[in-house]
């Protein structure tokens, strides 16, 4: 047991501590601030002026839809007020990114539209450690103190995000410490769906790319059609990211099943793997080495069990 749980905490240390440059880990090679915890007692207003600590919004080209799927198709669009509602994210590591770490509770408000505009909130309300990670007697006084930092620095992160009828176009963090680990607002830009503007049904398969001048990378995401179920919609997500960023070259992949509501794009539930693959060149003669990380989340609503 004593070995499994240093296996974990060495990966999760991996993880905090690389500075990837990624968005995914929205992290430097520096210990976060510790930040105030009142996020939940004072809910922002959403502002277009708010000054920007990261933008995670991506430039994505024309949407191109490979396969329309089988009747009865329809057009899917979101509303034009989502209702507010909280959603519960768990991360979880490990070499299989399967063994929890983190559970995060964040609010989702829709906002009035701006026209055509959909407006969002997002708040990260708690941050609490799972699995091995929420057992603290059983670490040194740094260790627990080094978690503790980073679990405070989640909570009071928020933002806002600006979409269409079809999906999210802007994600912005506006709230909180920067550089936290992982980034939030970074997953809430990944999991949102973007919906075609032709009619679909089961078995359609659509495709978008979309560049981040954050980290430059390039993404290539690709979406199928699984399931209608009333309102509800699977949709099985996949995609690969390459970046360029502080001298580390590398790509990301990410796969999962998200389910969506007519709503708004943020899932209802789903589960989503994200494998890191990193490069670092070599230096004064030595050569390069090259690396493989693993990050799971779920997605649920705050009731649900895991």
């Amino acid at each position: 047991m004593a070995l499994d749980r240093f296996n974990i905490t060495l990966h999760a240390s991996l993880l905090a501590a690389l500075g990837l440059g990624l968005g995914t880990l929205g992290c430097r090679a520096e210990q976060a601030p510790e930040a105030k915890t009142d996020g939940a007692e004072q809910p922002h207003a959403f502002n277009p002026d708010a000054k920007v600590i990261t933008d995670h919004s991506e430039r994505r080209e024309a949407l191109v839809l490979v396969e329309p799927g089988a009747e009865p198709r329809a057009v899917l669009r979101y509303a034009e007020q989502a209702p507010s509602r909280s959603i519960a994210l768990t991360m979880m590591t490990g070499q299989s990114g399967d063994q929890p770490m983190m559970d995060y509770v964040v609010t989702w408000t829709g906002l009035e539209p701006d026209g055509e505009s959909r407006r969002y909130l997002y708040d990260v309300v708690s941050a609490t450690y799972a699995g091995e990670f929420a057992k603290l007697s059983q670490m040194s006084e740094m260790e627990a103190r080094i978690q503790d930092v980073a679990r405070r620095a989640q909570e009071g992160v928020g933002g806002q995000a600006v979409g269409s009828a079809t999906g999210l176009e802007r994600v912005v963090q506006t709230r909180g410490s920067a550089n936290v680990t992982p980034s939030i607002g970074w997953l809430i830009q990944t999991i949102a769906v973007t919906m075609p503007n032709e009619p679909v049904g089961v078995g359609a398969v659509w495709t978008q790319t979309s560049h981040r001048e954050q980290d430059a990378s390039t993404t290539d995401a690709r979406y199928t059609l699984l399931e209608r179920d009333g309102d509800l919609v699977t949709i099985a997500y996949e995609s690969t990211e390459a970046y360029d960023k502080a001298n580390m070259l590398g790509s990301l992949s990410s796969k999962g099943r998200l389910v969506i509501a007519p709503t708004d794009p943020l899932p209802r539930s789903g589960s989503l793997v994200i494998t890191v693959r990193t490069a670092l060149p070599g230096h004064e003669g030595q050569p390069g080495t090259s690396m493989d990380l693993q990050m799971g989340w779920t997605i649920r609503e705050p009731a649900q069990d895991r």
